[in-house]
């Protein structure tokens, strides 16, 4: 076991110096060993040079473990390092078999100490399988606080807190997955304050896919508030060749636009999906969106049951509870949706299937306090219900 603290690495865990170096070679000596290092209580710098933005890099075939109860780690950088292994002051691991345990890791915010984005770039950035992340605590980040892609990974047991995304047109989450990536866990975190999406995953399916992901019994929350970057999404997958994933038994709520959402393009459509048993509670738009970003993108054999979505007071008068867009031979079932009246008018509609849609089957649902139940537009389908 490494004690960071100690010769020869002699980390400073006052927040003073910068602990860049003491890290680099602790993680370099860890990797060939397949030692564990250890943070005693106290607060750690990464700070590069003018010359060196980039994060702690380290890549290689070993075993590592960081972990500390009561150490927080200030990845502090206020130049763009977005471009450099998409990350900025922080870790970026390339490597199998990483842990990180018990460790709090935040953006640096003293320049600016009410500005969430100010450290640019993720706070960890992560290319392996086999890893895990648990119960740590991220907080601030411009670019989100984990990006990941590989296999066999679990995150479980964190919180995220305002955690956002580098820039208005970024898809970044405070958990962001890129493809390949295969037979991966995100269960039980907490994401909560501001950030473009609370899970996101991106990458087209020419290299991939994403595939075999569970996403369960996590609590998502945003802020709601006009300091949104474009807006807030809860779980927002773009552009993927996205197949069998379960988002089962999460809570989302207080989200600017869609509280889980899909999209597909033309050349990798989304199949054998489970959205069950999730709470969706007060999005502006849709709680659930399948929402096709390309005119010719499809969903197949989706599983759609047991959600209770429902707003209180803050949907949009064009709020979909359900919203689906060229979706083929799934079942929807079971789902209690529940709008909100505003003076005597009832808002929203509980299921609309849009356009391009057959062979659906729509059954046992609850339908209550809404302008519309169920808006069929399709002309080119069947729907049983």
């Amino acid at each position: 076991m490494i004690d960071i603290t100690k010769p020869p690495y002699n980390a400073d865990n006052t927040g003073i110096l910068s602990c860049y170096n003491a890290f680099l070679q602790a993680l370099t000596d860890s990797i060939a060993l397949g030692n564990e290092i250890y943070f005693p209580p106290g607060t750690y710098r990464i700070k590069g040079s003018s010359t060196n933005v980039s994060p702690v890099c380290i890549s290689g075939a070993g075993s590592i473990k960081l972990y500390g109860k009561g150490a927080v780690i200030i990845c502090d950088t206020d130049i763009d390092a977005s471009g450099i292994n998409g990350s900025g002051g922080g870790f970026a691991f390339t490597a199998d078999n990483i842990t990180l345990e018990g460790l709090r890791f935040e953006g640096y915010t003293a320049t600016s100490p009410t500005d969430p984005n100010h450290t640019f770039g993720r706070l960890v950035q992560l290319t392996g399988n086999y890893c895990t992340i648990r119960n740590c605590y991220f907080k601030g980040g411009n670019g989100g606080a984990v990006q990941f892609q590989g296999n066999y990974n679990l995150f479980q047991g964190n919180v995220f807190e305002n955690c956002n995304n580098y820039s208005g047109s970024g898809d970044y989450g405070a958990i962001q997955i890129y493809s390949p990536s295969l037979y991966n866990t995100i269960s039980e975190n907490r994401i909560i304050g501001q950030f473009h999406s609370g899970i996101s995953a991106f990458g087209p399916g020419t290299n991939g896919g994403i595939s075999y992901l569970d996403i369960l019994n996590n609590y998502i929350r945003s802020n709601s508030s006009s300091l949104s970057i474009n807006h807030s999404m809860g779980i927002y997958f773009i552009n993927g060749a996205n197949e069998k994933i379960k988002i089962i038994g999460n809570t989302i709520e207080k989200i600017d636009a869609e509280g889980i959402i899909i999209t597909s393009a033309t050349a990798y459509p989304a199949s054998k999906c489970i959205i069950a048993n999730n709470i969706i509670r007060d999005c502006d738009y849709e709680g659930i969106s399948l929402h096709s970003a390309e005119e010719g993108g499809t969903y197949t054999d989706f599983e759609i049951s047991g959600n209770i979505i429902e707003n209180t007071s803050n949907a949009l008068n064009y709020a979909h509870q359900i919203y689906l867009e060229q979706i083929h031979d799934c079942n929807i079932y079971n789902n209690k949706c529940i709008g909100v009246k505003n003076g005597s008018d009832y808002l929203g509609v509980g299921i609309l299937i849009d356009i391009n849609c057959s062979r659906n089957r729509v059954s046992d649902n609850q339908l209550r306090t809404l302008g519309t139940g169920i808006n069929y537009k399709s002309l080119d389908g069947m729907l049983t219900t």
